[in-house]
């Protein structure tokens, strides 16, 4: 094991080193998916802490994170009394940036946009984690146009010597062009001396939180079952529009004996089984092939009782799994009803959602009504962000879902 006490480093970085090597160590009680999603973190900050701006022991102009933090704190604080961008530079590298928009100045903290934030939405929904879907992030919105193919039905065959070869043509190679959508939370309204109390900090933090929850809100349920009107065409209805054929759902009287618990109120272990199966045995084994559902589904299956009033199923409290298969739970999923869609199952490694990073940036309103009379000031932030469905068709899909008949 490495000595971190004999490295020339700050103690915050030391810190965060410790704990990135015990997260390497094996531990069968830790959930791997969080602990993959918080190693990803560490690394990138212990990145920027041993830059020559992030690690005081390499120049004297340099800041430690919980420093770079202060002057990000600091800076809402500033914008918030006047509006106007005064950047804190720390050794010619700007903490906060300030980009002039058709409708006025707008406050963009890169370090918390470009890292805490991700993270934190990440942690909301499993469809903006890196280590559950393919996860594209790109420095501008322009469209972005992805070949896709379906060729598993395509095989190697034996060739004779001294015979012309008969080359099979491919399958075709579609297209598809991924756009991205411009997402506002709402507005927090606050007073004026909320920046400027002395614990601005958790100020700062409790607007960040607000700003990660309202965009994971907003953004996943259109990730999940967007029309594509005006917005991205989600998850569901992009597997519909390819063709596959869903598990309708029988319901659980199967298990439970409860003869009203048929296909339009309930799921049951053949709904699950069939969901499973349906999605081909290759994508099955790929590492990101799971479940996805909201948590009163999950629920539901957890208390799932067979006719003898025993569990169906047991899982682990911190890292369930269904036939193998993590379970994630996503709260932008339908609950269990009538032409819904409770479960999805697959290789979620065919599902894209692209974020576009300098598009991201908080706005403080100063001059609505009421502002000025109760000392009132607003924040919004604002990010883009795109999904697509990586497969051209539905032969032997890598993702499928149960829907409740009607």
């Amino acid at each position: 094991m490495i000595d971190h006490s004999k490295l020339p480093v700050s103690p915050e970085l030391r810190e965060l080193m410790v704990e990135l090597n015990t997260l390497t160590l094996p531990d069968p009680k830790r959930n791997e998916n969080q602990a993959a999603a918080r190693r990803s973190y560490l690394i990138s900050t212990i990145s920027v802490l041993k830059s020559p701006v992030g690690n005081p022991t390499i120049t004297k102009e340099a800041r430690s994170a919980k420093e770079t933090r202060k002057l990000i704190v600091d800076a809402y604080r500033r914008f918030a009394a006047d509006g106007v961008d005064r950047r804190t530079l720390v050794a010619g590298v700007g903490v906060v940036t300030h980009t002039t928009l058709a409708s006025g100045g707008a406050f963009v903290p890169v370090n918390y946009f470009n890292g805490e934030f991700q993270h934190a939405v990440a942690t909301y929904d499993p469809l903006f984690d890196e280590n559950v879907v393919t996860y594209m992030e790109t420095p501008n919105g322009a469209s972005l146009a992805l070949p896709l193919s379906n060729d598993t039905d395509t095989n190697a065959v034996v060739i004779t010597e001294n015979t012309k070869d008969s080359d099979t043509i491919p399958g075709a190679i579609n297209q598809k062009v991924v756009n991205v959508f411009a997402y506002r939370t709402p507005k927090i309204v606050t007073s004026v001396e909320f920046e400027q109390d002395a614990v601005a900090d958790y100020n700062v933090g409790l607007l960040e939180r607000f700003f990660a929850e309202r965009i994971a809100r907003g953004v996943g349920v259109d990730l999940i079952s967007g029309n594509g009107n005006g917005k991205p065409l989600g998850l569901t209805p992009s597997l519909e529009a390819v063709g596959v054929s869903a598990i309708v759902a029988v319901g659980s009287n199967g298990n439970d004996g409860i003869g009203s618990n048929d296909g339009t109120n309930s799921i049951g272990s053949d709904d699950l089984s069939k969901l499973y199966t349906s999605v081909q045995a290759r994508y099955r084994k790929s590492p990101k092939c799971a479940w996805l559902m909201n948590d009163n589904t999950f629920q539901f299956i957890a208390g799932l009782k067979n006719k003898f009033g025993g569990l169906v199923y047991e899982f682990d409290d911190e890292n369930p799994m269904l036939y193998g298969k993590p379970i994630y739970i996503s709260p932008s999923m339908d609950n269990i009803g009538a032409g819904k869609v409770p479960v999805v199952f697959g290789d979620l490694s065919r599902w894209m959602t692209r974020y576009v990073s300098d598009s991201s940036y908080v706005r403080n309103y100063r001059e609505f009504p009421g502002a000025v009379e109760y000392g009132l000031t607003a924040w919004s932030a604002f990010a883009r962000y795109g999904g697509q469905l990586l497969m051209s068709n539905a032969t032997r899909p890598a993702i499928n879902y149960i829907i409740n008949h009607t």
